[in-house]
């Protein structure tokens, strides 16, 4: 005990004899709670409507959710991957020949995504094996061997148009050398 140092005691080290107790409390901000944000949407009052006083127009602040009827939905984080689905949707058309969708609105900044659980009354052969299931929806498109074949051919035949007009126009202009 003369070789260690001394440690200032209190009564807590007297009760328990492995613990050495801080003399004084530490009080600063960084040990001090951080302050919660709530998911709630605020409260009536703060989106009251208010009236210019130049002009006289009534003006309602501007929140950022959907809005009571979308159970005040919060705009979802644009990521690589949402914008890939998203682009995915919108040009669906392309992805399969013999199915018709008509043309989708542009889409807003309010979305969700979520994952479809099958019903236990779904069939087994018509739920998408473990396999199957990808992360997202542009992977599952890719790994599809229909469409990935379709989309191919279209591709093929769109390069195939684009080197026809490449070659007529580099005709003419040997036709107009001469």
């Amino acid at each position: 005990m003369t070789n260690q140092k001394k440690r200032p005691r209190n009564e807590l080290t007297k009760l328990i004899p492995d613990y050495v107790a801080p003399m004084e409390l530490q009080t600063t901000t960084s040990t001090a709670p951080k302050p919660v944000k709530s998911t709630l949407p605020p409260p009536t009052w703060m989106t009251s409507k208010q009236k210019d006083f130049k002009t006289g127009k009534v003006t309602t602040p501007k929140t950022n959710t959907a809005g009571p009827g979308w159970f005040h939905m919060r705009p979802s984080a644009s990521t690589a991957e949402l914008q890939a689905d998203l682009h995915l949707i919108r040009n669906r058309n392309y992805l399969d020949p013999k199915h018709f969708y008509k043309s989708s609105d542009k889409f807003g900044t309010f979305l969700q995504r979520g994952t479809v659980i099958e019903g236990a009354s779904e069939f087994f052969s018509s739920r998408l094996t473990k396999k199957q299931r990808k992360e997202t929806l542009l992977q599952e498109v890719l790994a599809d061997t229909e469409t990935a074949g379709w989309a191919q051919q279209k591709y093929k035949k769109m390069q195939q148009e684009k080197t026809a007009q490449a070659e007529k126009r580099r005709f003419k202009k040997r036709k107009g050398r001469k």
